[in-house]
């Protein structure tokens, strides 16, 4: 089956990525980072559906993950939104993430790190206010932790 459509919706997230970091105008910031979360929800229902999964296609995927994550995380720390730990605090996720291969059986908390993560930092753009931002990525901190401590332990 093609794996055209999922690739491409991965693709449009790394292309988000230089966007959301020139956008000047942090009104449009969000509506691009909604934008760009939607094809990380469609890009896996359409290589299911395709019957075109792959290796590759979910390392890119995770990538895209972490490129948009990291990117919008370092763009509100650089604008005192978010504390620069927490920024520390994916990159040594993400790293872990790629350097410990996974055992049997899913990590019931890092299946949904992405969507809590999207979360956090799509409140913390809707609403660029310091407190806003900075207890929505105190919640994420913790369920990174939580998820980093449960994936080592397995």
């Amino acid at each position: 089956m093609s794996m055209l459509p999922p690739s491409l919706l991965t693709g449009a997230r790394f292309v988000a990525v230089p966007v959301l970091l020139a956008v000047g105008a942090p009104e449009l910031r969000f509506p691009i980072f909604v934008a760009a979360c939607v094809t990380d929800l469609l890009d896996g229902v359409f290589a299911r559906r395709l019957g075109s999964e792959t290796r590759l296609g979910s390392r890119l995927d995770a990538l895209a993950d972490f490129l948009l994550v990291a990117s919008v995380s370092s763009l509100l720390a650089s604008e005192g939104l978010l504390s620069p730990l927490f920024v520390a605090l994916i990159v040594l996720a993400f790293a872990q993430f790629v350097a410990v291969k996974p055992r049997a059986g899913a990590d019931p908390l890092g299946k949904h790190i992405g969507t809590v993560l999207f979360v956090a930092l799509g409140v913390a753009l809707a609403e660029p206010v310091w407190w806003v931002a900075q207890w929505s990525s105190l919640v994420a901190s913790g369920y990174v932790v939580a998820s980093v401590a449960a994936r080592w332990l397995r």
